[in-house]
């Protein structure tokens, strides 16, 4: 896989003080993606799922970095989006129209890989559940592998 404009690797250090901000730790394959990309756009960025028995084609845009830029910032990202998507649930890129690709960092789901569609978005106030989301790799290296083909 290649990533086009990938932001600056992130140190051990830098990866441990945001893991430490938001109370988990991620999965070793998205560590080590984040220490050898840290984001960015991914030159093939097309991947399809099943999605109600439909093949469901989408784009990646962009994937999110630690970084202090305003855009593609994955601390931001997850201010944003904690209330609005499953708290076990973590925003890693994302699509041209606005949803998300997730990682899981918990439970029995974790490290898979989800596409999350902010068309069947809960309303506010309401605890996000899993009918806008949907599997799409069983993990990350499946999920890169799958934008590569």
């Amino acid at each position: 896989m290649r990533m086009i404009e990938a932001n600056p690797s992130v140190s051990k250090s830098q990866l441990e003080s945001v893991e430490n901000q938001f109370g988990f730790r991620f999965p070793k394959a998205y560590r080590e993606f984040l220490q050898t990309y840290n984001g960015g756009r991914p030159e093939k960025g097309h991947f399809s799922f099943l999605r109600d028995g439909i093949e469901f084609g989408v784009l990646v845009d962009w994937f999110l970095g630690i970084h202090e830029k305003e855009n593609d910032n994955l601390l931001k990202y997850y201010r944003i989006y904690k209330d609005r998507i499953p708290s076990d649930l973590l925003p890693i890129a994302h699509t041209p129209g606005g949803n998300l690709i997730c990682l899981a960092w918990k439970g029995n789901t974790f490290g898979k890989i989800f596409y999350w569609d902010h068309d069947g978005e809960v309303e506010e106030g309401e605890i996000p559940d899993y009918r806008n989301v949907y599997m799409v790799a069983g993990d990350l290296e499946s999920f890169l592998k799958m934008l590569s083909d």
